[in-house]
């Protein structure tokens, strides 16, 4: 899509959020959660992120890459934690448990440590000098399982026993180590991205960069908002009515920019065993040239597949020339569409 249609769509989703604003006539003490545009602006949002989720799965199965379920890994862990975060949203004037809903949405949050690295591990062009994936995994798994304990603890001897009434497992020094791993991951994955930019497709390098904006206008005033003015009172001046209000928007923006990166890493780079060896030579290719057209549809840059066949920059022009001059495009985008849809018929058959 172009700049002018992702305006358009974030334009919608700030809509979106702004309709839900209660009106200003309302005092203080209104409910937000028993507004109905409120409760809307919630579904929308996860309405996305499952529209969002089910097309990477489609991806990811199509191309047969194990990137795009770690993709799909991360955000179906942001989806948890959006979910979780409207159930105890809701709690507040419906049927849901208040404690367990914030439970279960500190447990997903601890899913992200775990599965944000492996975005940058599991391809070849992000992998760093210092890979501590691992650190991240297993402080990720011990912190779900200190979730999982507190709120059998806290059910079974202190909400039960009439002893507390509200979980505040969301606030103390866990949440902050949680907190903690979430921002370090995520920013280990933005340096493997950053390092690498150089050697990924201009496409690839466009969503990251605008996945990349979407986060730092959101990630800084989420901070700032919603935990912030727990460590600063003075804060709950400046937003008093709620303290997820920013996050649906959050949720809907990023999963629209992901969707973008795995759409173009879907198309540059299809599972190698779709790559049939007589498919260009069926297509009036020469061996060379179906050795090019191979290199093309993997997403190779033309720097490596000068480097893997040992050609000039120049050949190399030469022979795509002349392989779109007989296939009849000018693309690559195109040639890989090719090639996917001549494979998909050939495995129909």
């Amino acid at each position: 899509m172009s700049r002018g249609a992702y305006l358009v769509i974030y334009g919608i989703l700030i809509a979106t959020q702004s309709f839900a604003l209660p009106p200003s006539s309302r005092p203080l003490p209104f409910e937000i959660a028993l507004w109905p545009p409120y409760q809307l602006y919630w579904l929308v949002s996860l309405s996305v992120g499952v529209f969002v989720c089910g097309k990477i799965i489609i991806l990811a199965e199509r191309s047969r890459q194990k990137h795009l379920w770690d993709v799909f890994w991360v955000m179906g862990s942001f989806f948890l934690v959006v979910l979780f975060a409207g159930l105890t949203e809701q709690s507040r004037a419906g049927p849901f448990d208040d404690n367990l809903s914030r439970i279960a949405d500190m447990a997903s949050l601890t899913l992200l440590p775990i599965s944000i690295p492996r975005l940058a591990e599991s391809r070849p062009e992000l992998t760093m000098t210092i890979r501590v994936g691992f650190f991240f995994k297993w402080s990720g798994i011990f912190m779900l399982v200190h979730y999982l304990i507190s709120g059998f603890w806290f059910y079974t001897w202190e909400y039960n026993g009439g002893k507390a009434e509200y979980f505040d497992g969301h606030r103390v020094l866990p949440a902050l180590l949680v907190y903690t791993l979430v921002s370090l991951a995520t920013l280990y994955v933005g340096i493997a991205f950053w390092l690498a930019k150089d050697r990924l497709p201009a496409p690839q390098r466009q969503t990251i960069s605008r996945l990349s904006r979407v986060a730092i206008a959101f990630i800084i005033p989420m901070v700032a908002i919603d935990e912030l003015r727990f460590l600063i009172p003075s804060l709950w001046v400046l937003y008093p009515r709620e303290d997820c209000f920013v996050l649906p928007l959050f949720y809907m923006c990023t999963s629209i920019c992901v969707l973008a990166y795995v759409k173009v890493f879907a198309e540059s780079h299809p599972h190698r065993d779709l790559i049939i060896p007589n498919l260009w030579l069926d297509l009036g290719l020469s061996s060379r040239e179906g050795e090019v057209a191979t290199c093309l549809a993997e997403g190779r840059t033309y720097k490596e597949i000068c480097s893997s066949l040992h050609i000039s920059i120049g050949t190399l022009q030469t022979h795509i020339v002349h392989i779109y001059r007989k296939l009849h495009i000018n693309s690559k985008t195109e040639l890989i569409l090719l090639s996917t849809k001549k494979v998909n018929s050939s495995e129909n058959f």
